[in-house]
């Protein structure tokens, strides 16, 4: 009967632990025998600072911390330095018209000179991510940095020693290997596409972000238990591969220092996810739930 209570008991603690999972994205990491804490976080990149602040227990952790980890340094000054050495080109209004060229320079919010340094696959991807976060309720427009950038400045700010696993040219090198290539002529028609929507949008101020919306409400899913060997070839180069080399570089950094460890939430899901590698070193890896201010105070 006894071991029967334990058995019961002991489910009873799993499932809460997997129920408690689904509804943060902070976690505990200690190490037995070590009384050092570190956490890690899992963000959506394009969510600001306003999430962050949403619930006190994140900024918590980060101020009990010694150490901030991020993906990449995101300094505005240093990668609009990226922008100086592309050559322009004229390619993106030939292609577009005059029109609709004004249309993308007005949606992206950008100068012309940097926007006829990119490519097409670049300015897809810059109007996709600049429509999202102009029409989706999820995202405020009034956030000054996204997630990802504000921890970073807050880390300084408390002066807290920055991190970083990735060069951008690293990060970049990640991107273009995985990015579809597209002519101008396959950009022209998902550009097309794109500002017909924000018009839209714009008129009967509807929202889509499918995305934003599943992260902010908590409805994203880990699946600890599920293997990554049927991720395609981009998730694996994007992911897999990349936490592998996380993995290399993060237990020295616990070992030292009471961490703050800030990751896309993919790089947290699955068997091959951090969470998972660090419990298969021996590391204690749990949910903190996260309450908005509101209830926490």
């Amino acid at each position: 009967m006894n071991a029967l209570k334990l058995l019961i008991a002991s489910c009873l603690v799993a499932v809460s632990i997997a129920a408690n999972a689904q509804q943060t994205y902070l976690w505990k990491i200690s190490l037995p025998g070590n009384t050092r804490v570190s956490y890690l976080f899992g963000t959506y990149h394009k969510v600001g600072e306003s999430f962050f602040e949403h619930y006190p227990v994140l900024r918590k952790a980060l101020q009990s911390s010694t150490d901030v980890v991020t993906e990449v340094e995101l300094n505005r000054q240093k990668l609009s330095q990226l922008y100086r050495d592309k050559p322009a080109t004229d390619s993106l209004r030939q292609t577009l018209g005059p029109k609709d060229y004004q249309k993308v320079v007005f949606v992206l919010g950008d100068s012309s000179d940097n926007i006829k340094k990119l490519g097409p696959e670049s300015v897809v991807s810059r109007l996709q991510s600049r429509f999202e976060s102009l029409n989706c309720s999820a995202l405020q427009v009034t956030d000054q940095y996204f997630l990802d950038e504000y921890i970073q400045v807050l880390a300084e700010k408390l002066n807290k020693k920055n991190h970083y696993l990735e060069t951008v040219n690293m990060q970049l090198t990640y991107l273009e290997e995985t990015k579809k290539k597209m002519s101008w002529s396959q950009a022209r028609f998902y550009i097309k596409i794109i500002l017909k929507q924000y018009s839209k949008y714009k008129k009967s101020g509807k929202t889509t972000c499918s995305l934003a919306d599943n992260y902010t409400q908590f409805r994203l899913q880990y699946q600890l238990d599920q293997s990554c060997k049927n991720l395609n070839a981009d998730k694996k180069k994007l992911v897999v591969e990349r936490n592998e080399k996380w993995m290399l570089l993060l237990p020295t950094l616990i070992e030292k220092n009471s961490t703050f460890i800030s990751v896309g939430l993919e790089h947290l899901h699955f068997e091959c996810g951090l969470i998972m590698q660090l419990r298969k070193l021996g590391y204690s890896v749990e949910p903190i739930p996260m309450l908005p201010a509101d209830v926490a105070s």
